[in-house]
């Protein structure tokens, strides 16, 4: 039986609290998983964070050390309700933006959870 939309959003908002968790704050959460953190009844197949670059090669090994976060097959997951979502490590986003470029601009949503606002405009 499959999930019902308005529990995969749910799951989808406990699995990016659950990898955020693992993060600590070096991230913002992009993407449709962002979108259902701040009430989007959109659904997701999986989750976008962008990371400064220096972070990406420590990755795997600081969140594998949670339980809700696993490394198989060269793909992190992380999981929420009944849900498993992959993760999509991203060092640059529109406009070859980084993490440093669209720190300022985050604002902290569900649960801790740290995200940009759309909103922002950059020169």
């Amino acid at each position: 039986m499959e999930t019902p939309p308005e529990s995969k959003v749910g799951d989808v908002v406990t699995a990016v609290s659950n990898l955020c968790k693992s993060l600590g704050g070096k991230y913002i959460l992009i993407g449709g998983a962002s979108l259902a953190c701040l009430g989007s009844r959109r659904v997701t197949s999986d989750i976008d964070i962008l990371l400064p670059a220096a972070s990406i090669p420590h990755l795997v090994s600081s969140l594998t050390l949670s339980q809700d976060v696993t490394y198989r097959t060269g793909v992190i997951y992380t999981r929420g309700g009944m849900s498993e979502f992959s993760v999509d490590v991203l060092e640059k986003v529109v406009d070859d933006r980084t993490f440093e470029d669209l720190d300022p601009f985050t604002i902290t949503i569900h649960d801790g959870v740290k995200t940009w606002t759309f909103r922002s405009r950059w020169g």
